[in-house]
């Protein structure tokens, strides 16, 4: 039987730690690529203006612009067989164009910067199902005007900062601080107008 000097053994040593170094990055390479590809944009159409981009657990989707010259969009409330439920953070930030935005009932989460600088958005449809607004979300909207939220669990801060307009809303302004103290912060005239049952008090 053949002894293998300390040298040889040395260098198998080395050798087998360089390949399951090397497999082990190989490996690390290709969970990244697959989490990179479950995260990739699916867009609907070639030709489509919107893009969905689908969550990490593979159960639903959050939509975002593709082209920035849309003026306006209805969201489908599926895509794929998987409910979309989100605007995407920075979805249609800096759309000067969009006017009018269609939700599904799908969408509970519109995310932080998500109309931002939306400088021509006059109408936001199906808000019903929301419950939670990010920072910022229509902050800029500066055409915005007659929206009514709905009762949410979260807001973020100054969701309509330098917005004019009134602005309506289904819960009471101390609900609303609770949630955040800074959810207003930025309105021209901080006009915001309680909701309850269609009779509205300032």
């Amino acid at each position: 039987m053949k002894i293998l000097s300390n040298k040889t053994k040395t260098q198998n040593i080395v050798l087998l730690t360089i390949i399951t170094v090397a497999l082990l990055w190989c490996f690390a390479l290709l969970c990244c690529f697959e989490t990179n590809a479950a995260h990739a944009d699916v867009v609907t159409e070639p030709d489509s203006k919107i893009s969905f981009v689908l969550y990490a657990n593979n159960t639903a989707y959050k939509v975002k612009v593709r082209d920035k010259t849309i003026s306006e969009v209805v969201i489908p409330d599926t895509y794929n067989d998987l409910p979309v439920t989100a605007v995407a953070d920075n979805g249609f930030m800096g759309c000067s164009n969009l006017v009018m935005i269609t939700l599904p009932t799908s969408i509970t989460l519109i995310g932080n910067n998500a109309f931002y600088n939306c400088k021509n958005l006059e109408t936001v449809r199906g808000l019903a199902k929301v419950r939670s607004i990010g920072n910022n979300a229509f902050a800029n909207c500066v055409k915005l005007s007659e929206m009514i939220l709905p009762p949410v669990e979260s807001l973020g801060k100054q969701i309509f900062k330098g917005n004019p307009n009134r602005i309506y809303a289904r819960m009471s302004e101390d609900g609303m601080a609770e949630l955040n103290p800074n959810w207003a912060d930025g309105m021209v005239y901080g006009s915001i107008w309680r909701c309850y049952c269609n009779k509205l008090s300032r």
